[in-house]
């Protein structure tokens, strides 16, 4: 388990997290959300020790890591770009963390030809460890950083929006393998996104930072989530009320007549897999909205009055 005890990080006078307390456990997937500048990148920054807590501590599994070494801490961070050394082979490139002078020893007793083959088949690139990176697709290319990462058994596992620059069908299916592999793999999976859908479908949980306020949460609660107005905006939950003290969830919403109405106009729309999202806005107010049925300038959207939720 990773504990992160009383932590607080400012940039000069400029306090960007304050007091966190967290954990997170093998096997799962937290995805860290919130608006630029609120501390996710500085929570990484942190995790891999690129920086120090000012205040508080981190640890592993009862390992104190706060001040240790970047090199010595069993976490691995990757980014959007993808990394892969250009004049190695893809068997090549994850080969290397195998043999760098940090994990020489650790690895020096394995088959590492069969070990690679199986990070090769891990991602769904068995056959590509003799090719080059600059001969595979976008996606290739981040299936073989992911394939790397992994070889390096880390136990926890940084994502810093590897999956932003691909197609929404690519993503898609990226997401649903990567959920498999941090199972099967029992790692620790921090992952920051702007990509709501993403954050919802392919987590656990979900960490939201904003300014002096987090909230950590299951996933499969976000739709009946009591939680700061904030936190139901950001999200585009539901439909708040004009005092802000409830909301209508999305789960809520029906297409067919109930007591309370919602004429809702469609901003924009993005097929998922088998189903549309929308973005509508009704009052001003943004929110998602799922369908299956196709609907071009307007929706309207019915719920009962039972439905509200009390906010935090």
């Amino acid at each position: 388990m990773l504990e992160i005890k009383s932590v607080s990080f400012s940039y000069q006078t400029k306090k960007i997290l304050n007091d966190l307390n967290l954990e997170f456990k093998e096997g799962e997937i937290t995805s860290v959300v919130g608006n630029s500048g609120v501390g996710k990148s500085t929570l990484f920054a942190m995790l891999s020790g690129k920086e120090t807590p000012q205040e508080g501590a981190i640890s592993l599994n009862g390992t104190d890591l706060t001040k240790l070494p970047a090199s010595k801490r069993p976490i691995i961070t990757m980014f959007q770009q993808e990394s892969l050394f250009p004049h190695m082979t893809i068997y090549e490139n994850i080969k290397f963390p195998l043999v760098s002078k940090y994990n020489k020893q650790r690895f020096k007793d394995i088959d590492q030809d069969k070990y690679i083959n199986q990070k090769l088949e891990e991602v769904n690139l068995a056959g590509f460890a003799d090719r080059y990176p600059n001969t595979l697709s976008g996606g290739q290319k981040q299936r073989a950083t992911l394939a790397r990462s992994l070889a390096a058994n880390p136990k926890i596992i940084l994502l810093d929006e590897p999956f932003s620059a691909l197609n929404e069908d690519l993503k898609y299916r990226l997401n649903l393998e990567l959920v498999d592999i941090i199972k099967q793999n029992n790692i620790i999976a921090l992952k920051i996104t702007h990509d709501l859908y993403e954050a919802i479908n392919f987590s656990d949980k979900i960490l939201y930072l904003g300014d002096n306020l987090d909230v950590h949460f299951n996933s499969s609660d976000l739709n009946s989530l009591s939680a700061p107005p904030e936190v139901i905006e950001y999200f585009q939950l539901g439909i708040l009320t004009e005092d802000k003290n409830t909301y209508f969830p999305i789960t809520c919403f029906t297409e067919d007549t109930q007591e309370v109405s919602f004429a809702c106009k469609v901003l924009s729309s993005i097929k998922r897999g088998q189903v549309i999202e929308y973005t509508l806005v009704f009052k001003s107010q943004r929110f998602k909205y799922y369908s299956h049925k196709e609907f071009v300038n307007e929706l309207i959207l019915y719920a009962q009055e039972r439905d509200q939720i009390t906010l935090a």
